[in-house]
C-alpha cells in the first residue's frame, strides 16, 4: 500500500476559516504514505503551520503542491497575486514573467508549498474554449514556450519544483475537462508543430514536472483514451528522456471518470444498432466504471478486513474509506479504460 500510496496526493481545503475538519484524512492519509498533498485556500499564516504540522507527523519529505498561475494569492490569502499569464504574454516581457515566477516560487516556499502547479503552457487559440483562455499566455507558440521556459527556470532556481500543464495542450478544446472528456481532433503533425512546443521548451528548461489532460487526441490515439492514461501520448515525453515527475491532474475531474463502458458491447462491435444505423455512446450515457469498481473492490477489501485479523488487513480497516475507494477507484479505472478502449 505504501508504495502505491506515494503516487497518491490528496486535496486539503479550507473551510470556514481553518483546516481543521481536514485532521483526519491527513492522519489516514499518511498513515497510508501518501507523498504528499495539494492545498486549496488558507491565510498565509494557517498554510505556514499546516506545513509544518504535515512534515513533521510525516516525518520524511513531503511534495506539497497548489496551483499558483496567478502567484502564490491564487491560493494563499496574504500573499501576492499577479497579473494572469495572458497579461505576461501580452506584455511579451521574458523578464517580468521571470520575475513572476521568482515572486511564486519565494512566497511558495516561505509558507512551505515546495510544488507549484504552472505555468500553462496550452495556446489560447480556441475562441469558445471555457478553461484555457487567459491562463495561457497566448496563441503563438514560440512566444508562449519562450514565455513559459522563462517562467520555469525562475521557479525552479528558487527551490520550487514548476509544472508545465495540461501536455499535451488543452488549447484547442470546447469542452471543460472538469465537466467531461474533451476530444481534439488535430493531426499529430499540428500539435508536433503548435501545441507541443511550450512542452518541448519546458522540457529543455528542465521542468520538474509535467501534469497529463483529461482530454483525448484521436488523430494520435485512435483508442480515445485522455492523454493521462495513454502510451501512446506519454511515451513522446520518454522519447525525449523526460526523467521528471509526470502527474495526471485532479482525478474527480470529469475526463478522469468517463470512462467508456458500453452498455450492449455485442452490438457496439457490430457498430450498427437494431435499426442498422451506427451507434454512438456519448460520456453521459456510459456507466461511471471507475467509481463502480471502485466501490466493489472497497466493500470486499473492508469485508475482509474486518473478518481476517493481520498487520497488512488491519491496516486497511484503519484507513478512512475515502483513501481506500480513492486508490481502489483509480487502480481498476485506469485498467479498465485502458483495456475496453484497446480491444
Amino acid at each position: 500500500m505504501t508504495a502505491l500510496a506515494r503516487l497518491v496526493f490528496p486535496a486539503l481545503r479550507w473551510r470556514n476559516g481553518s483546516f481543521a475538519h481536514e485532521r483526519a484524512r491527513i492522519d489516514a492519509a499518511l498513515a497510508a504514505g501518501v507523498g504528499g498533498f495539494i492545498l486549496f485556500g488558507g491565510t498565509s499564516e494557517a498554510v505556514a503551520a499546516l506545513t509544518l504540522v504535515l512534515r513533521d507527523i510525516a516525518g520524511r519529505p513531503l511534495l506539497i503542491g497548489a496551483d499558483l498561475e496567478r502567484g502564490a494569492a491564487q491560493q494563499v490569502r496574504g500573499l501576492t497575486e499577479l497579473p494572469p499569464p495572458a497579461a505576461l504574454g501580452v506584455l511579451d516581457d521574458l523578464e517580468a514573467t521571470a520575475a513572476a515566477g521568482v515572486l511564486t516560487a519565494r512566497e511558495a516556499a516561505a509558507v512551505g508549498i515546495n510544488w507549484v502547479f504552472a505555468p500553462v503552457c496550452d495556446l489560447d487559440v480556441e475562441p469558445a474554449n471555457p478553461i484555457v483562455q487567459t491562463r495561457s499566455f497566448g496563441a503563438d507558440p514560440a512566444r508562449v514556450a519562450a514565455h513559459a521556459e522563462a517562467w520555469i527556470r525562475a521557479c525552479q532556481e528558487h527551490g520550487v519544483l514548476a509544472c508545465a500543464k495540461h501536455y499535451p495542450g488543452h488549447g484547442r478544446t470546447t469542452l471543460d475537462s472538469h465537466e467531461g472528456l474533451p476530444d481534439v481532433t488535430a493531426s499529430r503533425e499540428t500539435l508536433e508543430r503548435a501545441d507541443l512546443a511550450p512542452f518541448g521548451a519546458a522540457l529543455s528548461a528542465g521542468v520538474g514536472s509535467v501534469m497529463a489532460a483529461f482530454v483525448s487526441y484521436s488523430a494520435w490515439d485512435p483508442s480515445g483514451r485522455a492523454a493521462g492514461f495513454s502510451p501512446e501520448i506519454l511515451g513522446w515525453l520518454g522519447a525525449r528522456r523526460f526523467a521528471g515527475v509526470t502527474v495526471t491532474d485532479a482525478l474527480i475531474m470529469g475526463g478522469a471518470l468517463a470512462v467508456t463502458l458500453p452498455l450492449f458491447p455485442w452490438i457496439q462491435k457490430r457498430q450498427k444498432s437494431l435499426l442498422g444505423e451506427p451507434i454512438q455512446l456519448p460520456v453521459a450515457s456510459c456507466i461511471d466504471a471507475r467509481l463502480i469498481i471502485g466501490a466493489a473492490i472497497f466493500g470486499v477489501g473492508w469485508g475482509l478486513a474486518g473478518l481476517c485479523p493481520g498487520p497488512a488487513l488491519a491496516n486497511l480497516a484503519s484507513l478512512s474509506p475515502s483513501i481506500v475507494l480513492f486508490v481502489a477507484a483509480m487502480i481498476a479505472g485506469q485498467w479498465l479504460a485502458i483495456g475496453l478502449n484497446a480491444r
